[in-house]
């Protein structure tokens, strides 16, 4: 079976689901109204404070915050309950909301409803984002596959997925990506509790959660088997025909691409998700998504906006990331094309784009090139992305070809990455990470830093976190709560000692090899001001501020 027909295999299929998916929810599909406009608040007013962060993150992104020292500010607080309610009291119906870009996206205005709006005070801006007259035009399946390069994979071939990076180096130290929680933002993730390489992410309760924000309420499940694919390059356990690179990790499967058609509230949808996962708290983001030409050519992106700063999503990228989020996006496919630079996000600071290569390490001709518009190296790193090893669909083991697929093989190894060195933070991942890559020293337009080797960058990390200590202590500024966790792999003893502002001993004590200590009882005695805690074990001395409010 040559790799054309068993594409058009693929398609047929994708069409046939789509065409029944389409068929069962037709009545909710073309109900859904969808000339959308994403407008823009001035300001939120009447949303809760920063100084009360507990109403609108979860206790896991509040420790990640506090873990990493990442500031609560005003893009944390949700958008205002009462310009909702404004536009709501005009008749619009709201389709997603953004604190991140205090924005929000309504559906079907008519001219008298426009006119209102635009004498709303609070309102800075409206623009289009999704039209009736484009809709239902056929999605561009090279966005997410390569052309010439489906078909059936051989079980006979070893694992060059993984040996590219050097991969299996942290699988063998036992690095699995347990206990990093990976966010999967995609099409859909059709049949993936029927594939038998999942079976133990939903045995082993390692699931985080579904949901869908292209149509709120319906199953991700359904829809598009691409995200099944990308999942199974990360999850996949206990089979023969695949293994992925991070399959203790733990998933949240989030839905932000509508297969029915290329518009930019697809962003708005993107956004919403990454929100979303950030107030779950996860580590890492991985989206195999991108965007720079739709199928209303007046939203089209120019190659001047990839500049990390002009698209919305690529805005949005840039801060999951200043939230402490490793986010791993697809440099794109477009590299044997008119358009053959990176698209949206893939041109966000602050994050890995990853391009494609193929088994042997040389660039997939269809890997999209850089440098960004304003002269950036992109894509950042590259990984295998040419024949990559999927369950496309339940016990269907197919290599693929895409930075669709490049994209999860890094997100899944820098989770095992993460496990060794639980303490540091993602720009010291992400860093350790490009540091490590084959081109390091000598950047270019086509393969950014190069392929990353993740037994150097497991090296680099060793002799380099001793920067960043291995202890956390939260929350800081703390009342009458205080908890010190250590990351501490060795099990060991160790010894506190509490200072003062002018040098005063206020407490200490010993404690035994645990993973959490809480300091309730030595702090509540405590006048405010700024204090100093002293740690000490077999191998080093630690200090740690914090403040007594």
């Amino acid at each position: 079976m040559t790799p054309i027909y068993f594409l058009r295999q693929v398609l047929l299929r994708g069409s046939w689901f789509t065409g029944l998916l389409i068929y069962l929810t037709v009545s909710n599909l073309t109900a859904q109204p969808y000339n959308l406009y994403r407008i823009y608040f001035r300001d939120k007013k009447g949303s809760p404070s920063i100084s009360q962060p507990e109403k609108y993150l979860s206790p896991a992104s509040l420790q990640r915050r506090q873990r990493y020292l990442i500031p609560i500010n005003d893009q944390d607080i949700p958008v205002s309950q009462i310009y909702l309610d404004s536009l709501k009291h005009l008749g619009l119906n709201i389709v997603c909301t953004s604190r991140w870009m205090n924005a929000v996206v309504v559906a079907d205005m008519d001219e008298s409803q426009r006119e209102k709006i635009a004498q709303l005070s609070f309102v800075k801006q409206m623009v289009q984002v999704a039209d009736t007259l484009h809709r239902w035009k056929s999605k561009r399946f090279n966005k997410f596959y390569d052309v010439e390069a489906v078909q059936k994979a051989s079980l006979s071939v070893q694992w060059p997925q993984l040996s590219l990076n050097r991969g299996y180096f942290l699988h063998e130290k036992g690095f699995w990506g347990k206990g990093i929680h990976i966010a999967v933002i995609d099409a859909g993730f059709a049949q993936a509790p029927e594939c038998s390489s999942l079976n133990s992410l939903y045995r082993e309760g390692r699931l985080l959660g579904t949901r869908d924000f292209v149509f709120p309420g319906h199953d991700v499940y359904t829809a598009s088997y691409h995200g099944t694919a990308v999942l199974s390059v990360m999850a996949a356990e206990g089979s023969d025909s695949i293994l992925g690179t991070a399959p203790l990790a733990s998933y949240l499967l989030l839905r932000s691409e509508d297969i029915t058609g290329e518009y930019p509230a697809e962003e708005d949808f993107w956004v919403a998700a990454a929100e979303y996962a950030d107030s779950v708290g996860v580590d890492i983001i991985n989206t195999s998504l991108g965007y720079n030409q739709f199928d209303n050519p007046a939203y089209n992106y120019r190659y001047s906006d990839m500049n990390g700063i002009t698209a919305y999503i690529s805005q949005a990228a840039s801060i999951a990331a200043s939230k402490g989020i490793l986010v791993v996006v697809s440099a794109g496919n477009d590299g044997n094309k008119e358009w053959h630079y990176i698209g949206a996000p893939a041109d966000a600071r602050g994050i890995l784009a990853v391009g494609a290569l193929d088994e042997t390490g040389i660039r997939a001709p269809f890997s999209s090139a850089g440098p960004t518009a304003d002269g950036r190296i992109k894509p950042d790193i590259m990984a295998m992305g040419r024949n990559v090893r999927t369950e496309y669909a339940p016990d269907d083991f197919r290599s693929v070809s895409g930075t669709s697929f490049s994209a999860p093989i890094i997100s899944g190894l820098a989770a095992c990455l993460w496990e060794a060195f639980p303490h540091l933070t993602a720009d010291k991942i992400r860093e350790a990470i490009i540091r490590s890559s084959s081109l390091y020293h000598n950047p270019d337009s086509l393969m950014g830093y190069g392929i990353p080797d993740f037994s150097t960058a497991f090296a680099w990390l060793q002799q380099n976190s001793n920067q960043s200590t291995p202890f956390a202590l939260y929350p800081n500024p703390c009342r009458n709560t205080l908890t010190l966790e250590w990351y501490n792999p060795d099990r060991e003893s160790y010894s506190l000692s509490c200072f003062g502002l002018t040098g005063q001993l206020v407490f200490s004590k010993q404690t035994k090899a645990v993973h959490i200590i809480t300091l309730d009882s030595e702090i509540q005695h405590l006048p405010a001001g700024p204090y100093l805690l002293r740690i000490n074990h077999s191998s080093a001395t630690y200090c740690l501020k914090f403040i007594k409010l």
